[in-house]
């Protein structure tokens, strides 16, 4: 528990909101044996599956649907027959909201 809350309290954020690759990684993860080293992922997200642009208007139309096809899929592939449990948390932060959606409701906080 200690590893993962230092782990988790060094990392900062780049912009973006880079599931596939998050996912990837933790499925790739192995043991010394070489064998899969994890059953569950907790996975906590701020927004939609995104990957950091300049415009993030162009961002949201491009990647968020496609994101969320190529997630599931390589979920669907990879857990086949390893049956990691995956809990997921969603939060409303920063990055849910942008600008260029028009003024941000007061229901969501900064």
């Amino acid at each position: 528990k200690a590893a993962a809350l230092a782990f988790a309290e060094g990392m900062r954020a780049n912009g973006g909101t880079n599931t596939y690759d998050a996912l990837r990684a933790a499925f790739e993860l192995k043991d010394e044996a070489g064998q899969p080293a994890i059953d569950t992922i907790y996975f906590l997200s701020d927004g939609a599956p995104m990957i950091k642009m300049d415009n993030a208007g162009e961002q949201m139309r491009m990647y968020a649907r496609d994101q969320v096809h190529k997630i599931m899929s390589y979920v669907d592939k990879e857990n086949r027959f390893r049956g990691v449990e995956i809990h997921t948390f969603g939060m409303d932060g920063p990055g849910v909201w942008h600008s260029k959606m028009g003024a941000r409701p007061p229901s969501l906080p900064t």
